[in-house]
């Protein structure tokens, strides 16, 4: 993990393929190396191992984690229903994960459902109210809803908590 939260993530890989080598079914590894290969943008082959721990572990400690992270690949493949039905999975799985909520949230926005969205940032701000990107993407939901005094407190909120947002002060603005 230290190489990971380096975000040494070509390093950390290798360590993973090592591991696998050795153990072919460690859920977690395949698991933390989808994480490392989504953050270089390696989508489909992050998509595979999240899909690789979870078929080795169904209810593995991190599973909740691989569902997010698989849903992200799938979502940036052009899956948007699989992006929600892992979302979801992640959510019963562990319902104070609030990236699961914001990452489901910002999907049910992309495909038009803006109330679907609210709740879900909602839900994302009461498990984790300091989670500025919750805040940032309720705003725009709540803005491009007609609700302009919400969408303002929320872009506001959102610096509140990272004065560096820049997209909560672009949206402030409008």
């Amino acid at each position: 993990m230290e190489k990971t939260d380096r975000k040494e993530y070509k390093s950390a890989i290798e360590d993973f393929n090592q591991a696998i080598q050795i153990h072919p079914k460690y859920a977690d590894a395949f698991s933390k190396r989808c994480h490392s290969r989504l953050m270089l943008g390696d989508r489909l082959r992050a998509m595979e191992d999240c899909t690789q721990a979870l078929q080795l572990k169904p209810n593995f400690a991190q599973a909740y984690q691989a569902y997010t992270n698989r849903g992200i690949a799938r979502l940036a493949l052009g899956d948007s229903q699989g992006a929600i039905a892992d979302y979801t999975q992640a959510i019963q799985m562990n319902s104070k994960h609030a990236l699961a909520y914001n990452s489901r949230g910002h999907v049910r926005e992309k495909l038009g459902d803006k109330k679907g969205a609210i709740e879900d940032f909602t839900q994302a701000i009461k498990v984790d109210a300091k989670f500025a990107p919750a805040y940032l993407n309720r705003c725009l939901s709540r803005s491009n809803s007609g609700d302009h005094i919400g969408a303002l407190e929320d872009c506001t909120q959102a610096i509140r908590i990272n004065p560096n947002l820049v997209q909560a002060y672009l949206n402030r603005s409008l």
